[in-house]
């Protein structure tokens, strides 16, 4: 069983993954329908990762990292990065 300090965690580095891709995306001037479009999913289910409001998982992470044409392991450590910056 995982305790609540590994669940606060996991939910904190969703947020900054879905906020560090939504930034990545709006700076390609891209729509969430465009991206759901190309990662085969709906608008709904991208706006929600985005915004930590559902968790990301390893292959829908890897998904948008090739949508957006971000090499998905240095957008990983960047995203690391950003956690630690911000003390999580």
């Amino acid at each position: 069983m995982r305790s609540n300090k590994n669940k606060d965690l996991d939910n904190n580095l969703n947020v900054v993954a879905g906020d560090y891709l939504r930034k990545v995306r709006e700076l390609q001037n891209l729509t969430l329908e465009q991206i759901a479009v190309r990662v085969r999913t709906t608008r709904q289910n991208i706006y929600k990762y985005e915004t930590g409001k559902s968790r990301l998982k390893v292959d829908m992470f890897i998904s948008i990292c090739y949508a957006l044409q971000l090499d998905p392991s240095q957008t990983y450590d960047a995203i690391i990065e950003i956690a630690k910056q911000r003390g999580l």
